[in-house]
């Protein structure tokens, strides 16, 4: 029996299993890269399979201080030195100019032997580039639309992509400069004209990946300014590791959002047909058909098209995450699937069987206060409560019934409600979180914690130029600082904050009113005793902002007053601000050797015109409007993140269509008899499918109010607790065309479901 009802309402099952479809499908994507990221990476990432540290340094001399201490430490060991030139200029791509390129080029004679993992991506396998050729990273290739043969100008001379290469050094932008790859012949030649820069790889047999890190700034700490960078697997692979979490958890919490607005769609379509039925039962029960029998019919039925759909999913849902595999791991290596996957896939089928079962039971009790008599009389009374149900009296218009319409299906109207909502919130937080991360580059003081400007000069420091912007005409303010400086760090042991790890950006007014840095307490940083913490830091440490801490820095020791805290995406949200009057404090001036000027143009100004006029009268500089490295981690992030999100959007625009059409088919199944009455009455079809029409454009009107106030209330602390930035911006553009395709999507599933109206004769009446 159970299964002529399925073959009897084909439609309704078939949507039923759709929409429980794309919620085991999301669900189970989003847990299985989750899952399999987490594993992967950690293998990845792992001290058999990459060195403790990755050490760059600036000098010769720098190297041989780190090989000397080696030998004279037990627990130190120097796996490999990469030489290779430090590149800091305006490139071209095929003849076209780009901003300034900031990458480090290594030479090396066969990537199958070297110390990290080099796969080619895309490109002619030979064990080195050739002469004249240099091989990039699938990061900075993809930021620059680079392919394999493109003419790469740096300084002048030409010099041919003859492969693209993945590597664990360059899982993201936003995680570390991208390295580039040379042989001997072609390294000779660049030495010439671009700066000497040195990759160390370190390994320690220490607990931890702290020791090898300590190790090389202990070495060098009597020269600071050599070290350009120092990173642990671990750090490397806690920034990957945060971008994945960020998109599986939240996709996942989605899934499971909608899960339950499946399940609150599914109870209702059992309630509905119990309903529909009400006769029908009576008369089993009356034929001595027991509760369990009857219900079972629609426990067996819902239950098979549940599994059905819920398997496919599962089952579908890697194809979901081998999209954001490629999408936010691509740039390692080629990732693949182990057996967890099956174990993930089993478990949400389970799972969600389960819930689903559990409800199916709690929907079919109905049944059993279903009394044969009531339901034999049933249809042969009416109530004074029906009767006065309609909320405006005497209704002869198309709006009028329609109103009266939703408050007499007042359950059908709330579900149609709550489901619009739920989808348009989501659709909605999808396209903005996008447009937000699309924004990151324009937004880099709620970002990356570094002055919101018109304009950033980096490179000499000349009186020339603080001659220019104090007269120049285009300048409103400006004002110097350094970002993420490398200085040596220390501190008491009980702060639970690693030192060493830290890196601080330093400006001459920190001040919220001249960076619009904002901060989640406290305040900015005033002199040369106060610092400021990210919020991160402050987490587990035992001081908050009004506490003194001491601290040395580069051998400086103080009781620095904790007067803020930030968020901040740089260094794996570890990070500090100073005022730049700490170096007065320093024996060494020369810490001052990463200098920025950030620029705030008079009103009106053009960019373009300032940038003509600053580099006719000044020159060894260069101008950008947003820091080059910062826009190629922003840029990173909006690549990983923009195929992800528009990839949710349409599933959820698709959710609630398959939903609306459900609901649709189930009110015209159900009110076929109301349709054979009107028609028989004398009105015409135009007059019924305005009736319709109008009833879900109402409902979805609430809806979108509903989602929108929801969505505006909760968006920035939402995207504030999954990011841990204050990076929220809403797209005016984005919402409203979200909201327009939806809405009109609706009103033509609903024009489509006019037509068969016509169909329905008032013969039907005496039918039903």
């Amino acid at each position: 029996m159970w299964l002529r009802k399925i073959q009897r309402k084909k439609l309704q099952y078939s949507l039923v299993a759709l929409i429980l479809f794309f919620t085991s499908m999301i669900l189970s994507g989003c847990l299985i890269f989750t899952v399999e990221s987490s594993v992967f990476l950690n293998r990845y990432y792992s001290k058999g399979n990459l060195p403790d540290t990755f050490a760059i340094v600036k000098t010769t001399e720098a190297v041989n201080m780190l090989q000397k201490a080696e030998k004279e430490n037990e627990h130190i060991k120097i796996d490999r030195v990469w030489d290779g030139v430090d590149v800091l200029n305006m490139y071209a791509i095929n003849g076209k100019e780009k901003s300034a390129f900031y990458t480090y080029f290594y030479q090396i004679e066969d990537y199958t032997n070297e110390i990290v993992d080099i796969s080619i991506y895309k490109g002619e396998e030979t064990k080195a580039p050739k002469d004249g050729e240099i091989w990039i990273s699938k990061v900075f290739a993809d930021l620059n639309d680079i392919k394999v043969g493109d003419l790469l100008t740096i300084q002048h001379i030409n010099y041919r992509v003859g492969a693209i290469v993945k590597n664990p050094l360059a899982p993201s932008s936003t995680v570390s400069i991208m390295p580039a790859f040379c042989n001997k012949n072609t390294y000779e030649k660049m030495k010439v004209n671009n700066g000497d820069i040195h990759m160390v790889f370190l390994t320690s047999d220490k607990e931890g990946v702290e020791y090898s890190n300590e190790f090389v700034k202990t070495v060098l700490k009597d020269q600071p300014e050599s070290i350009s960078y120092v990173e642990s697997r671990k750090e490397k692979l806690d920034s990957i590791h945060i971008i994945g979490l960020l998109f599986g958890g939240i996709g996942a919490i989605a899934s499971i959002m909608i899960f339950v607005v499946s399940l609150v769609i599914v109870k209702y379509i059992i309630k509905s047909n119990i309903s529909k039925e009400y006769h029908v039962i009576g008369i089993y029960k009356a034929l001595g058909d027991s509760n369990k029998k009857i219900q079972g019919i629609y426990l067996k039925s819902f239950s098979l098209i549940g599994m059905i759909g819920i398997s496919l999913g599962a089952v579908v849902g890697i194809l979901i995450a081998n999209f954001m595999y490629r999408s936010l791991l691509g740039n390692l290596t080629n990732v693949g699937f182990t057996y967890l996957t099956v174990i993930v896939i089993l478990g949400t089928i389970v799972a969600l069987m389960l819930v689903l079962i559990v409800s199916l039971r709690s929907s079919v009790n109905i049944v059993r206060k279903i009394s044969p008599v009531e339901a034999l009389r049933m249809g042969m009374t009416s109530t004074k409560k029906k009767l006065t149900r309609s909320v405006i009296k005497n209704a002869h218009s198309p709006f009028a019934v329609a109103v009266n319409e939703i408050a007499k299906y007042k359950w059908n109207s709330i579900l149609v409600i709550f489901l619009l909502s739920v989808s348009f919130f989501l659709s909605l937080f999808f396209i903005n979180m996008k447009n937000s991360m699309e924004k990151s580059s324009e937004h880099g003081d709620k970002w990356f914690s570094i002055p919101k400007a018109d304009a950033t000069i980096s490179g000499t420091m000349s009186d020339e130029l603080a001659e220019y912007l104090q007269t120049s005409d285009y300048v409103a303010s400006y004002q110097k600082g350094n970002v993420l400086v490398n200085f040596d760090f220390a501190g008491p042991e009980d702060a639970n904050i690693d030192f060493k790890s830290l890196m601080c950006s330093i400006f001459d007014d920190p001040s919220t009113e001249t960076t619009k840095i904002p901060y989640a307490s406290g305040r900015a940083p005033q002199n040369a005793h106060e610092i400021a913490f990210t919020r991160v830091i402050l987490k587990d440490s035992p001081y908050q902002v009004g506490d003194y801490i001491t601290m040395t820095i580069n051998g400086y020791q103080d009781a620095f007053l904790i007067t803020g805290m930030f968020d901040s995406m740089m260094n794996n949200k570890r990070a500090t601000i100073l005022q730049s009057d700490i170096y007065e404090q320093f024996s060494n001036s020369e810490q001052d050797n990463i200098t920025y000027m950030f620029v705030k143009l008079n009103d009106s100004v053009p960019y373009d015109e300032f940038v003509t006029d600053i580099t006719n009268h000044v020159d060894g500089i260069s101008v950008n409007q947003v820091l080059p490295e910062i826009k190629a981690a922003a840029d990173s992030v909006v690549t990983m993140a923009r195929p992800i999100c528009l990839v949710l959007v349409l599933v959820f625009i698709l959710f609630s269509i398959i939903n609306i059409i459900n609901l649709l088919a189930m009110e015209q199944i159900n009110h076929r008899t109301l349709y054979g009455i009107l028609k028989s009455l004398g009105f015409s079809n135009a007059y019924i499918c305005m009736k319709s029409t109008i009833k879900i454009m109402l409902l979805t009107i609430v809806s979108v109010a509903i989602a929108l106030t929801a969505f505006l209330a909760s968006f920035q602390k939402l995207f504030l607790l999954g990011a841990g930035v204050d990076g929220a911006v809403i797209s005016t553009v984005d919402t409203i065309v979200v909201v327009a395709i939806i809405f009109a999507l609706i009103l033509a599933i609903t024009m489509v479901f006019c037509v068969p109206l016509r169909k329905i004769a008032p013969k039907d009446l005496m039918e039903e």
